[in-house]
């Protein structure tokens, strides 16, 4: 019964397989990865440039910096002025709304 368990062990590591924690400390890893994609977003809507950082939470709307107003766990929130950006993280989106109304939204 040992040589049959320790040869069941020595396929498990020689495929690959680990414990569950190293599993997840991969997964982990995979998902930071991923998420440091984006470290600088830069967009034009009409006419409007926009630029986000949002590793260091700071943007610039037009070439000024703009406020952080809000901040989710999927989107991050700017204003300057009259202008409003939202950073949508999750579907990797910027919208733009120009004295509270919509203006468009895209796709980076």
């Amino acid at each position: 019964m040992l040589k049959v368990m320790s040869l069941v062990w020595v396929a498990m590591v020689a495929a690959g397989c680990s414990s569950s924690a190293s599993r997840m400390a991969d997964c982990q890893a995979q998902y930071g990865q991923a998420a440091q994609h984006y470290k600088k977003v830069i967009v034009r809507i009409d006419g409007v440039d926009i630029k986000i950082y949002p590793d260091d939470k700071q943007a610039y709307i037009e070439s000024t910096a703009a406020a952080l107003i809000e901040e989710k766990a999927d989107a991050q929130v700017y204003q300057k002025g009259i202008f409003t950006a939202i950073w949508y993280k999750i579907s990797h989106q910027v919208a733009l709304m120009r004295n509270g109304k919509f203006v468009a939204k895209t796709k980076i």
